[in-house]
């Protein structure tokens, strides 16, 4: 993860180099086809090389690949089938012209491959998709990545064919015609595109920001990217910020925002409904959750360890009468 795409590419093509040497498969470049009048060679350079494909049409000038790779996509392909952005599937296979496949036939296990056509199609299984009609002209393939019938065919049943696409982009002026592949790394992620994820492996994450970013601004996308992460023996950090920048906290406004929802939610009792906390056991009539810091428990803030939630149950309220599960959250 990084908060740039700049960064992000880089790791991007490392990530695919290691994994294709170490499947045995070939490492393959795919360049987009781009068309454009007038545009001078230093201008169409920059332009393929743009690392965001949020720049360029939602796809990447090159895209560095082989079979096996995990891809994601970046649009919305068949909403009817499930194929909407942020879909993962897996390269199978390339549609290659007749002369590049025997090219690629004899190329070795991570040496580079560069085709002089792009290709027609991807061959994917996607994630979650069991939808392909032609499946069983597709059992031969699946054979050879699984010897059990019951797994050949419910890989049979997820391939796709992922067309290349044509796009329209605006660039400096010039009007770009660009044919490729609107997807991109599946675990090659920016701050942004990682919210609301969870990631359960290892996770590098590139803490470099430019100048023109400020410190609240900074932390916040360093705290987006660090609480995806489930443990921190996972986690490891290129370019880490100053330990001074992440025990000073969120930004004043934020924590100001946390402080008083944190107050709602203490006061949130039976009180505001009219009943007297001495009368809260057994009521039924109170809310389901109460939040209490440690430090509302009598614990110093140097052994707190964040904050305990309880339901009513915990107070001694049946689960009948409470508004919720009836347990600890």
């Amino acid at each position: 993860m990084s908060i740039y795409w700049a960064s992000l590419i880089r790791m991007f093509y490392r990530r695919v180099i290691l994994d294709a040497s170490r499947r045995n498969q070939p490492f393959v470049f795919l360049q987009a086809a781009d068309t454009c009048l007038g545009m001078d060679r230093e201008r169409r350079l920059r332009f393929l090389n743009q690392p965001n494909p949020y720049r360029t049409g939602l796809m990447h000038g090159i895209l560095p690949c082989f079979a096996g790779m995990e891809i994601r996509l970046l649009a919305r392909l068949d909403a009817e089938k499930g194929l909407v952005q942020d879909t993962v599937a897996t390269i199978m296979d390339f549609e290659f012209h007749p002369a590049d496949r025997a090219r690629y036939m004899n190329t070795g296990p991570g040496e580079i491959f560069m085709p002089a056509f792009l290709p027609s199609g991807l061959l994917v299984s996607v994630k979650d998709y069991q939808g392909c009609n032609n499946w069983e002209d597709l059992l031969p393939l699946c054979h050879k990545h699984s010897s059990n019938a019951d797994e050949a065919e419910k890989l049979a049943r997820s391939f796709y064919f992922l067309r290349a696409e044509e796009v329209v982009v605006q660039y400096n002026k010039f009007e770009v015609r660009r044919c490729g592949f609107r997807v991109t790394h599946a675990h090659c992620l920016t701050s942004t595109g990682s919210q609301g994820l969870t990631l359960r492996s290892g996770t590098v994450v590139d803490c470099a920001r430019l100048n023109e970013l400020d410190d609240d601004n900074w932390w916040l996308h360093l705290y987006v990217m660090f609480s995806r992460v489930t443990s921190l023996s996972d986690l490891l950090l290129f370019r880490p910020p100053p330990r001074e920048l992440l025990e000073r906290g969120p930004p004043a406004g934020i924590a100001k925002r946390l402080e008083a929802f944190q107050e709602r939610l203490r006061t949130y009792s039976l009180s505001d409904r009219g009943v007297p906390p001495a009368d809260a056991r057994g009521s039924g009539k109170s809310v389901c959750l109460w939040t209490y810091s440690l430090s509302d428990r009598g614990v110093t803030p140097a052994d707190a360890r964040g904050l305990w939630t309880y339901s009513l149950s915990d107070r001694g309220i049946p689960p009948a009468d409470a508004r919720g599960s009836g347990k600890s959250v």
